[in-house]
């Protein structure tokens, strides 16, 4: 077991140092071919490459903000906004097994995580 951790650690700090590399070079890939573009796909051609590089913009609802002007917002407005239910788990783990709400629950299992501690150290 001590092998496959140590083979785990390794991996995992060659995959850290690879994701950040990778990340680094594509932003600076589609610096050269987006220029000040914000939103939205744009190709150049550079060497034997065709590069088609798309710049995305996230945007996010300040919800306190919302819920202060949302009486006033149009109807319009308000169909540009999505809700989204999400489970708060504290509050679920309180709930009867035979809750009305277990018919709209699905469980899937997640990804596991792992930490490690030298304790040699």
């Amino acid at each position: 077991m001590k092998e496959t951790i140590e083979a785990w650690s390794k991996a995992k700090a060659l995959l850290d140092t690879a994701k950040s590399l990778e990340m680094d070079l594509r932003v600076q890939i589609c610096d050269q071919v987006l220029g000040d573009k914000l939103k939205g796909s744009k190709t150049g051609k550079f060497g034997p490459y065709k590069v088609t590089a798309t710049a995305k913009l996230n945007s996010k609802i300040d919800k306190e903000g919302l819920k202060s002007i949302w009486k006033d917002l149009s109807a319009e407005s308000k169909s540009a906004i999505r809700f989204n239910p999400s489970l708060i788990e504290a509050n679920y783990k309180k709930l009867e097994k035979n809750d009305k709400i277990q018919q709209v629950i699905t469980h899937k299992p997640g990804a596991p995580s792992l930490a490690l501690k030298d304790t040699d150290a």
